[in-house]
């Protein structure tokens, strides 16, 4: 399922893949763990990865008298003296993982690696966890249960790794480290364990997957403000992870409402929009928003539509509409946090086809994506910042002459910083 998550590569080519790592094979570890592309500690006759999944431990390999190769500078890829290496954020400075590939077994318990990665820890236990959650809710789950968790979760680990170098790098925290590369390289490790954790879903890991995806969904719209939208493309890989993101919530539905006590389960009812259709998804929300599904001689010509396309757009209008409600109530009654929590949810929330649509960059399906962007200026968190203000401007660039003026609304939102009324 998670296979069709990419980091780098052409999305036109159809074939989103984790990256490749380029991981030394073991030389002398057990099968599992050289399967695992994990260093393995080589203890007899159980390793410490195979004792803790209660996995069959099989050394099918000696080691060789002479181990120069292994001691030898020539282990380590380390840049010339002298030589810097620079990142796309421009930096010169040299990041403890630059240097070597993280997952490189003579390389992954070095003590600069571990430095790095007591910083990273400290910076998410100090700044980036208690400035994650939308509202006090869920403060506790970010900021103290989520790094708890994480011992028992190398992709929830990588995770946090990942989110405390981006914000450090966006909140100018700590410019000791290259930010944007320790965060890549965190996300990719992140990645290549959950996909794994994924695939052993049950009841005693749902909470630590659900969580991890999360976190990881957050990752990747934190760097939507370092990619080019000339021309503007939709961020397909903040759509590909929310859609297997989505897969991976229909896939652990059951085991979550078995287990109403559970973290995650506690934090889909906080809002209805997430289990309740007629909240999500109902006609009336959409009343101001009709006009963007007018349809003149040449749509009906040139757009392709059918019921599931129409049913599509429908559906996201009427959850826009949702939350457009709850800041411009009819009935008085304002309800700000629950709109931010619908926003958070919004990719998971709609239809999989309207994530098809908005990855042909349909034009109907970009004036929609810059509602939703627009909406984002209620939104003062860090991972979220100008996003929203920079999808939309990007969006209303490149579309064709004719749909310009459907995006007028979202354009005023963005420059007056305010919800306006629709009207």
């Amino acid at each position: 399922m998670f296979g069709q998550y990419s980091l780098g590569g052409n999305p036109a080519d159809g074939a989103f893949r984790v990256p490749k790592l380029n991981h030394k094979k073991s030389r002398y570890g057990c099968q599992r763990c050289r399967t695992r592309r994990v260093k393995c500690n080589e203890a007899k006759p159980v390793c410490q990865h195979c004792e803790r999944h209660r996995a069959k431990c099989i050394y099918d390999r000696l080691p060789q008298k002479n181990r120069e190769e292994e001691t030898s500078p020539k282990s380590f890829s380390v840049a010339p003296a002298g030589e810097s290496r620079t990142s796309e954020t421009g930096s010169a400075k040299h990041s403890p993982l630059s240097a070597v590939d993280p997952l490189d077994e003579d390389a992954i318990e070095t003590k600069q690696r571990r430095l790095l990665e007591t910083r990273l820890m400290h910076l998410y236990l100090t700044e980036t966890g208690p400035s994650l959650p939308i509202d006090d809710k869920t403060f506790s789950v970010f900021a103290k249960k989520i790094p708890k968790m994480a011992l028992d979760s190398e992709a929830l680990l990588y995770a946090i790794y990942a989110l405390a170098a981006i914000h450090s790098l966006i909140c100018h925290i700590d410019d000791s480290f290259d930010g944007l590369d320790v965060h890549r390289r965190y996300l990719a490790m992140a990645v290549h364990e959950h996909q794994r954790e994924v695939s052993e879903l049950n009841e005693s890991n749902f909470e630590v997957v659900c969580l991890t995806s999360h976190m990881l969904r957050i990752s990747t719209f934190a760097t939507l403000r370092f990619r080019s939208r000339e021309p503007y493309t939709p961020p397909l890989e903040w759509i590909l992870i929310t859609g297997t993101t989505q897969a991976l919530f229909n896939k652990a539905w059951g085991i979550i409402m078995a287990h109403p006590e559970s973290i995650v389960s506690g934090m889909m009812k906080s809002s209805p929009a997430i289990y309740d259709a007629q909240a999500k998804f109902g006609e009336a929300h959409r009343r101001g928003l009709e006009f963007l599904l007018e349809r003149d001689a040449e749509d009906l010509v040139a757009e392709p539509w059918d019921v599931e396309i129409r049913d599509a757009y429908e559906t996201t209008l009427s959850y826009i509409g949702g939350v457009l409600h709850l800041l411009h109530p009819r009935d008085g009654v304002y309800d700000v946090d629950d709109a931010r929590r619908r926003m958070v949810i919004f990719p998971m929330a709609v239809k999989k086809k309207f994530l098809e649509l908005t990855s042909e960059v349909r034009p109907r399906a970009m004036v929609i994506l810059a509602y939703y962007f627009s909406i984002l200026v209620i939104e003062k968190l860090w991972w979220v910042g100008d996003v929203g203000k920079m999808e939309v401007k990007g969006i209303a660039a490149n579309l064709p002459a004719k749909w310009r003026r459907m995006v007028e609304w979202p354009m005023r939102v963005v420059e007056t910083g305010r919800i306006l009324p629709l009207s």
